[in-house]
């Protein structure tokens, strides 16, 4: 870690994945969407630092673009990939991590991290912590998209 301007927002991300991911250790391991999306969420509303690339990225998301959430959650490594993909990849991860975060009450996210890390797939975790119509991933990604695109990004 190097001064610069990004320093406070880098820190704030490097420091979540600790304390996140640290959540995870005695369970299942955090899919790598939710710890990316938790420290970049982290990291533009904490660390006050959202990265350059994050604001046209939500715009193309808000506009439909991105990647279906099946795709989407697979993912184990951006490794390889071309900077524009991983950072709509990032964005995503912020976008979704928020939306679940302010959906409804922030223990519906702390209840969904908690299953996930007991080891239940995805969909069921999500239903268990948020109810219907959180039946599956699918459902997750309409309500999502829906709320992106009525809504002007605001980072």
């Amino acid at each position: 870690v190097y001064e610069s301007e990004e320093l406070s927002g880098i820190l704030a991300h490097e420091l979540t994945h600790i304390y996140f991911d640290g959540f995870f250790l005695e369970g299942t391991a955090d899919p790598l969407w939710l710890s990316e999306g938790m420290a970049t969420l982290v990291q533009v509303e904490r660390g006050l630092a959202a990265p350059n690339w994050l604001r046209e990225n939500l715009v193309k998301l808000s506009a439909g673009e991105g990647f279906p959430i099946e795709t989407f959650a697979s993912v184990s490594t951006t490794s390889g990939w071309r900077d524009e993909k991983v950072r709509l990849w990032y964005a995503q991860a912020y976008s979704l991590v928020r939306y679940l975060i302010r959906t409804q009450y922030r223990s519906s996210f702390y209840k969904f991290s908690s299953h996930l890390r007991d080891g239940r797939p995805a969909p069921e975790a999500l239903y268990r912590a948020y109810g219907a119509p959180y039946t599956r991933l699918r459902a997750l990604e309409i309500a999502w998209r829906h709320e992106i695109s009525r809504a002007a990004p605001d980072r």
